[in-house]
C-alpha cells in the first residue's frame, strides 16, 4: 500500500508519499496554481500510480 499525505496552504501544498513500511518514497512542495497542481499529480502518478489504480483513487 502507498499513502500520499498532503499539507495544503494558500500558496503551496506539500506532499509526502510513503510505502507500507513508512519508508518515504518522495516529498515535494508545489504551488497552488495549475502548473504546480499538474506537477504534483505527475509526481504522485509516477511514484504511486499502480497503487492508486489498484485502490481506485484517481488523480484526474
Amino acid at each position: 500500500m502507498t499513502v500520499i499525505g498532503m499539507d495544503p496552504h494558500k500558496r503551496s501544498a506539500t506532499i509526502e508519499i510513503i510505502d507500507h513500511t513508512a519508508r518515504i518514497l518522495a516529498t515535494g512542495r508545489y504551488t497552488t496554481d495549475m502548473a504546480g497542481y499538474s506537477e504534483m499529480r505527475a509526481r504522485a502518478r509516477h511514484r504511486a500510480g499502480f497503487e492508486l489504480l489498484r485502490h481506485r483513487i484517481l488523480l484526474a
